[in-house]
């Protein structure tokens, strides 16, 4: 049997999550009950890569300092040593806002996923 775990939506108390086991049909109408003044929506992670040219401990801070500010953006990774940056973020966000946003930092970089 489908669960919701959480509390009660009828009472207009926020749930916390829904299990998978929830039909689409189902799923489409929660969708549709406002849940603390937002709609329950099912978010996929992306996840985006790139080669960001970076030298120093300042670098790689300037970096991630910029991207942690962009809402919807979930973790930032990034190997120094590699020069590899790995972004998780929400549907909201594509892999062109990231970029732009790392470009805004004055790096060279490129997109390798």
């Amino acid at each position: 049997a489908p669960s919701i775990i959480g509390f009660s939506v009828a009472a207009g108390i926020y749930v916390s999550e829904i299990a998978e086991a929830i039909p689409i049909v189902r799923r489409d109408i929660l969708r549709k009950i406002p849940v603390l003044g937002e709609y329950w929506r099912e978010e996929e992670t992306q996840t985006y890569k790139f080669f960001v040219e970076m030298t120093c401990g300042g670098c790689k801070n300037s970096v991630a300092s910029a991207l942690k500010k962009v809402d919807g953006i979930e973790s930032v990774d990034i190997d120094l040593a590699e020069k590899l940056v790995t972004v998780n973020a929400n549907a909201t966000i594509t892999k062109e806002d990231v970029l732009a946003t790392i470009k805004k930092t004055g790096k060279h970089v490129y997109s390798i996923e």
